[in-house]
């Protein structure tokens, strides 16, 4: 398989991990919203759709390598992974940060304090995967900053 094909592969795959995980989200919505009794049930499935979100970025992030393989990358798109990494990383940890806060003054710990923990881990892990993804293209392309972290100056041309 070529790398064109493999790159739509990963996208395609990527799109339906995204959707499936958003039908995770949207049923637990319809099936819970504005219930006084939190259930576990919801706490599970908002997990599961979390890990499907989490798989989708990481099939992103593999047709994001194999496009830079073949050619140079996009101003443009290398902007929106750039801040998307750099922005879902200090945004889950503080939403981690600022749940522990709110925690330490309740307890026991309801199911929606551990839902609200468990997004800001995977909304971290989602910019660690993104950050992965930008450091390998990175390194692959012989972008001036992986050059200077190698202790080179100038730029290679592959």
């Amino acid at each position: 398989m070529d790398a064109a094909r493999e790159r739509t592969l990963w996208r395609a795959a990527g799109c339906l991990s995204s959707l499936i995980a958003l039908g995770f989200f949207a049923w637990c919505q319809i099936q819970y919203y504005d219930r006084a009794d939190m259930l576990h049930w919801p706490l599970w499935v908002g997990t599961a759709g979390a890990f499907c979100l989490l798989a989708g970025i990481c099939c992103f992030v593999a047709a994001r390598i194999l496009g830079a393989m073949d050619r140079t990358p996009e101003g443009a798109r290398a902007a929106v992974w750039k801040t998307f990494t750099y922005g879902s990383i200090p945004l889950g940890v503080l939403i981690i940060v600022v749940e522990r806060l709110r925690s330490m003054q309740i307890h026991p710990i309801t199911s929606n304090m551990k839902a609200v923990y468990i997004a800001g881990a995977f909304v971290l892990m989602a910019g660690i995967v993104g950050l992965v993804g930008e450091r390998v293209v990175a390194h692959m392309r012989g972008t001036p900053l992986a050059n200077e972290s190698r202790g080179k100056a100038e730029v290679t041309v592959a």
